[in-house]
């Protein structure tokens, strides 16, 4: 039911303003080249009440929510007239207006009355607001902040027993804080330094140049100088960005629920009862001597749920200890399980699922920088739309993903963003999703595809190459069939969304 709810809810504050913006754009456009419009739809009619009557024009609200509509003169939603009716319409309009005079006449403006640059400035207006909302809601969502993941905790996870970091001081198991007083974390500073590649990267830019690291150990903080070589290609050591171990899942009558582990705890520390050194969990040295066979178990950090993993698998048989973070986290429970060798089918070893939970942050752009990401995230979306058939025929982008979506799917989506926003607290993802939509819902409409915006653009770009305009009735009726073909995809993929509903995770 909540979810039912949310979706209906994301139809309305997203989609459904979407699909007004991109008809305003028709509309002001049609304003613009001097084109009567005598009704401005949401939805498709039946018409299910008029909203309110502004100047000529009827502003209403109709029963099928499949899109909406602007039906200037001389046009029935999405196909002209002909031009007996066009002229019937005209002469119904004037007897409407209250004067009724040959001037009022002059004001009927339909669209086949105006220039054909006008009419393409009409037809691509709502594509072009389209667009252009979508450049809004990107600086939005970057001034209100965006919700990024801080992987702050680089980790010195494993040293070359020649790497240059080990002389200086540094040790497996640091965490490094700090690369020359610049802070290892998200800042809004053109070149922050924020994950292990950043770091990496940092060291070797400044090779045969010393480099202070501020690293973290056992909670206190030591500066050390490292220097390499000026020809130096690595650092000889693997960094890696480091979060809390979260147990997402334990599955009934496993050994993790018999030592007492619980869906959302931490997992601190692990440790296989194992001979194979590769198999603990923890760091050590690489191509040098083997670290001692024993350490205390809060020597053995965990960064990452592979280093849990790794540790599990090769030591299947073995008992694996672990320390995990309850409820507040300030109370640690050491538990040891019995790993089996032959676990049911979808279960590993110890019975648990496990995910790194990094921590969020919000980062935030100032109105100017916000405007430039907007302009790029648009260009970069268009291109990316362009570019799905080609990748799709290649196969680059698989079936699910390339799966068409309808109204219902796309509100599915939603929902789900409407949740994350939710989760992360601030309204950026939702934001963004709908400027993704809007440059969906823009690109698509431009295709040429009869009863698309692109259909009526290429009949009239057609025109200006033969000088001369096809029949109005044969142009209405390939859209009218155009039309009736959308509408049969449309409902397919309703029934598609609601068989097989959306899911990103």
């Amino acid at each position: 039911m909540g979810n039912t709810i949310l979706t209906l809810i994301a139809f309305g504050v997203i989609l459904v303003p979407l699909i007004f913006i991109h008809e305003l754009g028709h509309f002001l456009m049609a304003k613009l080249a001097g084109i009567t419009v005598l009704e401005f739809g949401i939805g498709f009619p039946p018409r299910a009440a008029l909203l309110f009557k502004r100047g000529d024009t009827e502003y209403t609200l109709n029963w099928l929510p499949l899109g909406g509509f602007v039906r200037p003169l001389g046009e029935d939603l999405v196909a002209p007239l002909g031009e007996e009716e066009t002229e019937a319409e005209r002469r119904k309009y004037v007897a409407a207006r209250s004067d009724g005079t040959e001037e009022a006449l002059s004001h009927g403006v339909a669209v086949s009355d105006v220039a054909p640059g006008k009419r393409l400035l009409f037809f691509a207006g709502g594509p072009l607001f389209n667009t252009a909302l979508a450049v809004l809601l990107f600086a939005v969502a970057g001034m209100v902040g965006q919700p990024i993941i801080d992987r702050s905790d680089v980790v010195v996870y494993a040293l070359d027993w020649d790497s240059p970091l080990l002389p200086a001081g540094i040790r497996p198991g640091d965490i490094i804080r700090a690369v020359d007083g610049q802070p290892v974390a998200y800042t809004p500073e053109p070149e922050p330094i924020r994950f292990a590649e950043d770091v990496a990267a940092y060291l070797l830019d400044h090779a045969g140049q010393p480099v202070t690291l501020t690293v973290e150990r056992a909670g206190a903080r030591y500066d050390f100088t490292v220097a390499l070589d000026a020809a130096a290609e690595n650092i000889g050591a693997r960094l890696l960005d480091g979060g809390d171990v979260l147990i997402l899942e334990v599955n009934p009558n496993g050994p993790a629920e018999a030592a007492g582990l619980e869906a959302n705890d931490l997992v601190r520390a692990g440790y296989a009862e194992t001979r194979y050194p590769a198999a603990r969990a923890g760091v050590a040295y690489t191509g040098g001597p083997e670290a001692p066979a024993a350490r205390p178990l809060d020597d053995f950090r965990l960064y990452t749920s592979s280093d849990l993993s790794r540790a599990i698998h090769d030591g299947i048989g073995a008992p694996v200890t672990m320390l995990v973070a309850r409820g507040d986290a300030s109370t640690l429970h050491q538990l040891t399980m019995q790993t089996r060798t032959n676990p049911p089918e979808g279960e590993g070893p110890t019975g648990i699922v496990l995910t790194t939970d990094y921590p969020m942050t919000i980062a935030y752009e100032k109105p100017l920088e916000a405007l430039q990401s907007g302009l790029e995230q648009t260009a970069q979306t268009v291109l990316r739309v362009l570019e799905a058939p080609i990748m799709i025929l290649r196969g680059e982008i698989s079936g699910d993903a390339a799966r068409p979506l309808g109204i219902v799917g796309i509100s599915q989506i939603g929902s789900q963003v409407i949740e994350e926003s939710i989760d992360v607290q601030t309204p950026a993802p939702a934001i963004n999703y709908a400027a993704l939509i809007s440059i969906a819902l823009g690109v698509t409409n431009l295709l040429p595809i009869p009863a698309l915006d692109g259909g009526r653009i290429l009949f009239t770009l057609v025109e200006i190459i033969r000088g001369k305009r096809m029949d109005p009735a044969r142009e209405g009726m390939i859209h009218l069939i155009g039309l009736m073909a959308l509408m049969v995809l449309m409902v397919v993929l309703l029934f598609a969304d609601i068989l097989n509903p959306v899911q990103l995770r």
